[in-house]
């Protein structure tokens, strides 16, 4: 599972963007699969 977000921002928008992703925190089956196989 994803635990944390590392920032590493130059600009506002780009800090924006971090902490949206922050606000989908739950993930369908498939998607931790997906996630698992790109960090496998």
């Amino acid at each position: 599972r994803i635990t944390s977000v590392l920032i590493g921002a130059s600009k506002t928008e780009q800090i924006l963007d971090s902490i949206k992703a922050t606000e989908n925190t739950h993930f369908s089956e498939e998607e931790l699969r997906n996630i698992d196989q790109i960090f496998a």
